[in-house]
């Protein structure tokens, strides 16, 4: 029944109304609406090229694919090809994960694609880092050789914690984001107990952790750098770089583009 309502491989441009903030916002608050209104899937921004590498870009909560518009107009697109997720936001991320995996392998079935980066933002990067584990731990099918994770918040956001307390009805993702939540723990270990351990990515996966901050506060103004800089996360990176740009800002500076495509040149 899903996949009925999820589009893989569908071609379209970030400036379709499915991509607007208010539908972005639907995604958080009507999770279960976001997927029957057929606005969930891997989209596509050009048609399939077997001789381009494709680029997974995976936007964070209340997020929408048209935030890496910047990032994307400055992707050499004669050897990149980006795909866009659009997920339901509100929905508990390890299962997002899943959903992502299960469209990634309907997509090698159909294209056989030799390898596949992915670039992520905010709660994105907790959403890949599920589906990267899941994707390794299954022996996947096909090599992902590059992780860039932008902003995320590897700690949680004690902003979740309060609406898990305070708010009338929880949004799943925010149970799952709130500080010292089983979700996050199960992200770096492989169980709860204080003994348990480590999960790591494998260590052929360039991992490249990017971070923001700005002057007047711990952080970017939403994600503060304690938990962008999770000692675990930094521990498995291959490299940091930090970035004096708010959480948004981050993806829409010549810096990050800079970064982006010297990693995406090296895996290419």
């Amino acid at each position: 029944s899903l996949g009925q309502v999820t589009h893989v491989g569908e071609i379209a441009t970030l400036d379709e109304p499915r991509f607007g903030d208010e539908v972005a916002k639907q995604s958080l608050w009507q999770p279960l609406d976001f997927l029957i209104d057929g606005n969930a899937g891997i989209y596509f921004l050009e048609p399939y090229s077997s001789g381009k590498m494709p680029v997974l870009f995976v936007h964070g909560i209340n997020g929408t694919p048209r935030n890496f518009s910047y990032l994307i107009e400055q992707l050499d697109r004669s050897r990149y090809q980006p795909w866009v997720v659009y997920y339901p936001s509100g929905a508990y991320i390890d299962n997002v994960g899943r959903y992502i995996e299960q469209m990634l392998q309907q997509l090698q079935a159909k294209y056989r694609f030799d390898k596949i980066a992915v670039v992520a933002h905010s709660m994105g990067g907790l959403v890949s880092r599920s589906f990267l584990l899941r994707h390794f731990d299954e022996a996947g099918n096909f090599p992902i050789p590059l992780f860039i994770s932008i902003a995320t918040p590897w700690n949680g956001h004690a902003a979740a914690q309060l609406g898990v307390e305070h708010a009338p009805a929880a949004v799943f993702s925010w149970i799952d984001l709130a500080p010292g939540s089983r979700f996050l723990h199960e992200l770096f270990y492989s169980g709860v107990t204080t003994d348990a351990a480590r999960r790591n990515l494998p260590k052929n996966l360039e991992n490249h952790l990017l971070f923001s901050f700005i002057d007047s506060e711990a952080g970017d103004g939403t994600v503060s750098l304690a938990s962008q800089l999770r000692p675990e996360a930094q521990d498995e990176a291959d490299r940091l770089y930090g970035f004096q740009q708010s959480h948004m800002g981050i993806l829409s500076t010549p810096d990050t583009v800079k970064v982006l495509n010297q990693l995406l040149d090296k895996v290419r």
